[in-house]
């Protein structure tokens, strides 16, 4: 009934007047706490519980602390409708990739029963600690329990395929912990990706598992590597919450995370680093969600003796407007002299961690016939920029080096070219699109030409090098073709005006010591050519890397030993 009184509305419009405003509150609420648009403010679980179960000396342990289907709803709430079929299947592929050789699905048999985290962790690189039969891995799987029951009918279907499939089932209590493992039938002389599979079929590697406290279901590739975490359960001083640099990590990095990596560098090199390396012992990263894609807070802390430094970049060095936008690589930043120190020490540990670096290089180098100290990085002052070009294929990839030119710089350069005219190479100059003048380390090399005619001996130019100075920066180059580029960057566009590296510097520190800008999508060729060890990793993370589109990162000084910095991993839209 309507009301007879003017300005007083019926009870039924005041009724769902009411429950519209209710229902706009429940939905801002619901939206901005419980829907999976929150995770770009971080999780109120901020600290893996299952750092209880990992020894404080692991190699690394890996913690994702959402539910995984949250970040799959993230990812649909920002797509468009049209696109959202494909989100569908790049979570399909993950999940395809991650349950290889399984007959398991994570909706039907994983996510009815699992909580709000997932730890993955290599607990060591050779757990049998026997040269002879080569590095044997020990990886524990803990995933955290929301449904206790239906855990236990998983664990119990799981354990009962095996014993289907002909396997002689065993089961123990250590330390008031069931453990149920199958006996090991074979040592497989290869490891493939279903050897790092608890879930994988009956021909798989061997895994055993637990219930520790109805909190976590267990699951590691030896019995032993099970029981080492229920000690660490049960003794406080060996698991990961007893290490002073873990509690660091936690207090000082961003409370936005949604996951976190700890990774221990000694005990993740089988080459074991020495102890008088200045790497750092452990370095940790909290992951934290962005719009653009994934932020990577990174900590470490160094027993170095050195001071403290305060980051010296608000922008972006102009020395960077001198290399192409099409950069695979771009690093640029100031005192290259001081950054050059850091990397030999690194060198000096040995080990395979730094094996790739050090074998690069020792290439350039050797290409080159100098020292990269005493020759190059000596008399760097102020900016530098250093950028890997992508090359022909089959061929080097190309590289420019920038840096501000300086008093020593002439001497400096005068040497090269005496260096190079020692090895059988002419500096000739010549005039570079009317910008300035360019001198090329060339010598004549005799090539054979298959012509109509037959075969004919000719004299081609091998170019070691080329270097030209330019706006008040010196420029060195691996070829005229790059130098070309390096000249034409300012006009034709660098990775200083790139959108790419735009986006990742607005999300990294404003004062800060520099940038490191990768970019995959137009450089996966190249860096590939480069770094084989690339191809193996996108092997075991394909479904992630067919989406990469760039990485920026970027150092913050060190104080108190602590030493920051953060990484931008942005993927295609």
């Amino acid at each position: 009934m309507n009301s007879t009184y003017p300005g007083v509305k019926s009870p039924l419009s005041i009724v769902l007047a009411l429950i519209l405003a209710l229902t706009t509150v429940w939905s801002v609420y619901w939206f901005t706490t419980q829907s999976a648009i929150s995770l770009l403010n971080g999780v109120d679980r901020q600290v893996p519980e299952a750092a209880v179960l990992v020894s404080k000396d692991a190699p690394l342990m890996v913690s994702l602390l959402t539910e995984p289907e949250r970040l799959q709803k993230l990812r649909r709430l920002r797509t468009g409708l049209r696109r959202r079929s494909r989100v569908q299947a790049e979570f399909t592929a993950i999940e395809q990739s991650l349950l290889a050789d399984t007959e398991l699905t994570y909706e039907r048999d994983i996510q009815p029963w699992l909580g709000g985290e997932v730890t993955i962790a290599i607990t060591a690189i050779d757990r049998d600690r026997d040269p002879k039969n080569g590095n044997q891995p020990g990886y524990l799987v803990a995933l955290s329990i929301d449904d206790a029951k239906r855990s236990r009918e998983f664990l119990d279907a799981y354990w009962l395929n095996k014993a289907v499939s002909g396997r002689e089932i065993k089961t123990e209590v250590y330390n008031g912990v069931q453990t149920i493992y199958s006996k090991r039938t074979y040592r497989p002389k290869e490891l493939t990706p279903r050897d790092f599979n608890p879930f994988a079929k009956a021909n798989a590697g061997e895994w055993a598992s637990a219930i520790v406290g109805s909190r976590f279901v267990l699951f590691a590739n030896d019995p032993e590597v099970l029981r080492q975490a229920i000690n660490n359960v049960q003794v406080p001083e060996l698991n990961l919450k007893s290490s002073e640099a873990y509690q660091t990590a936690l207090t000082e990095l961003t409370d936005r995370r949604i996951g976190l990596v700890v990774a221990n560098l000694a005990a993740l090199d089988n080459d074991n680093l020495t102890t008088a390396s200045n790497l750092p012992r452990t370095v940790a990263a909290a992951i934290a969600l962005d719009r653009h894609g994934l932020i990577l807070d990174t900590l470490w802390n160094d027993a170095a003796d050195r001071p403290d430094t305060a980051p010296a970049l608000m922008m972006p060095p102009q020395a960077l407007s001198y290399i192409p936008q099409d950069a695979a690589i771009a690093l640029t930043g100031t005192d290259l002299t001081q950054r050059w120190s850091q990397i030999q020490a690194i060198l000096s540990a040995g080990g395979s961690l730094t094996q790739t670096l050090s074998q690069a290089v020792t290439k350039a180098e050797n290409t080159w016939g100098i020292s990269l100290s005493d020759n190059i990085f000596n008399w760097t002052q102020g900016e530098f920029a250093l950028g890997l070009l992508p090359g022909e294929a089959g061929k080097p990839a190309d590289w420019v080096f920038v840096t501000q030119a300086n008093d020593q710089a002439e001497a400096a350069i005068a040497q090269l070219d005496q260096l190079a005219s020692e090895r059988g190479y002419t500096a000739g100059a010549f005039s570079l699109r009317d910008q300035g003048r360019v001198f090329a380390w060339t010598k004549l090399k005799p090539t054979m030409n298959v012509a109509n005619s037959g075969p004919r001996l000719r004299l081609e130019p091998d170019v070691l090098g080329v270097h030209g100075s330019l706006e008040g920066y010196e420029i060195m180059a691996s070829s005229i073709t790059a130098i070309d580029a390096a000249f034409s960057a300012p006009f034709d566009g660098s990775v200083r005006q790139q959108e790419g590296f735009a986006i990742g510097r607005s999300l990294l520190g404003e004062v800060n010591d520099g940038y490191l800008y990768l970019d995959w999508e137009t450089g996966k060729a190249t860096l590939e050519r480069q770094f084989p060890v690339l191809r193996l990793a996108e092997l075991f993370g394909r479904p992630v890397f067919d989406r990469l589109q760039s990485v920026a990162t970027s150092t913050y000084g060190r104080e108190g030993n602590i030493n920051r910095a953060q990484a931008i991993v942005r993927f295609k839209a």
